[in-house]
């Protein structure tokens, strides 16, 4: 099993709006490319109860890390 590193760090406002996939699990995705790594497009899937920003339906601004869990598509969401 490959051990998993420290994750990549985003920031709430390098992302777009949250949509919900076919299982009904929400997810946002990049907007931007990132110092980090992640390219625009790249898939970040939301835990419940994700920090949403008020009035919209968006990931609220702030220092998040991510763990890759396979191309393009990230995860376990955690706040700084």
């Amino acid at each position: 099993m490959k051990k998993k590193g420290p994750g990549k760090k985003i920031v709430g406002e390098n992302t777009g709006k949250v949509k919900r996939n076919k299982k009904g699990k929400p997810f946002t995705m990049i907007s931007s490319n990132t110092t980090a790594g992640m390219k625009k497009g790249d898939t970040i899937m939301l835990p419940k109860g994700y920090p949403k920003s008020k009035g919209s339906n968006m990931l609220s601004g702030g220092n998040y890390t991510v763990q890759k869990l396979g191309p393009k598509k990230y995860g376990k969401l955690k706040s700084k």
